[in-house]
């Protein structure tokens, strides 16, 4: 478990973490921004392992802090901020040269982000599909994440990942989300297949990044967490996609849980 506050700039303000750490204090001052993963290895070595759960905690906050504030977008009264002078051209592949996000940006108008009603991802077939979720008292952003494991002759993934918040009228809200299914050889761990389908993302060229996951064939699972972000960036990444896909490195501790289990 993890509770961070931060402050409207994104600086942390509190950390603390069940199991506890007292080397996470090092965070307080610390923004999550560009640098911030280096900041969490340098703060805390061994929770920052990068095949551990709280890693991906930890490694979550840039990506969450980013996206939060839409959730203000919701609200009644809310007006757009005004857009920063820097210029995104070719962060993401929302921000492609034509696309529609870039040309909002530059002429100053409201982001007009696509968005979805959410159907619920419960199964009551499926106990144990999702845990229950309170429906939050106040303004939230939430991000969901599941990730099943199984096996024959070979090592199958598949994983669901939604950012989502909720209207005035209680209404829950999609703005990014994905399915992704993948495989990997038993022996080396290797990615052999890996596809991703938009369910609801922002912008109309968003989608575009999840044709470039075949950079990623033949990539260890356990080193997912580095070469994501050094093989898909620019337009041919897109933010979201790529922390779903570096989630990914935490399936080897998924089959040694299988394998604890005498599942295997």
């Amino acid at each position: 478990m993890l509770n961070v506050t931060m402050a409207a700039d994104r600086t942390v303000v509190s950390v603390d973490a069940q199991p506890g750490d007292p080397n996470l204090a090092r965070l307080i001052g610390a923004r999550a921004g560009s640098g911030f993963r280096r900041a969490v290895i340098a703060a805390a070595p061994a929770a920052s392992s990068r095949w551990s759960a709280g890693y991906l905690l930890l490694d979550d906050l840039a990506g969450v802090s980013l996206i939060g504030s839409f959730a203000w977008t919701r609200q009644p009264g809310f007006v757009d901020s005004p857009r920063r002078s820097i210029d995104p051209e070719g962060i993401c592949s929302a921000y492609r040269d034509g696309g529609q996000a870039l040309i909002r940006h530059r002429n100053n108008l409201p982001r007009a982000q696509n968005a979805a009603l959410a159907p619920s991802l419960l199964d009551p077939t499926d106990i144990v599909a999702w845990h229950h979720i309170d429906t939050p008292k106040s303004v939230c952003m939430r991000r969901r994440r599941r990730i099943d494991v199984w096996f024959d002759s070979m090592i199958h993934m598949d994983a669901i990942f939604r950012d989502n918040t909720w209207d005035e009228d209680g209404r829950e809200i999609v703005v990014h989300e994905y399915e992704l299914t993948a495989t990997a050889d038993l022996d080396a761990a290797r990615v052999t297949a890996v596809r991703a389908t938009a369910r609801v993302l922002p912008y109309r060229e968003c989608p575009l990044a999840a044709g470039e996951l075949h950079r990623l064939l033949g990539s260890s699972l356990k080193g997912l967490r580095t070469h994501v972000i050094e093989t898909l960036r620019g337009i041919e990444s897109c933010t979201h996609l790529n922390d779903m896909l570096r989630a990914m490195a935490d399936v080897p501790m998924l089959i040694e849980g299988l394998a604890r289990s005498g599942d295997i």
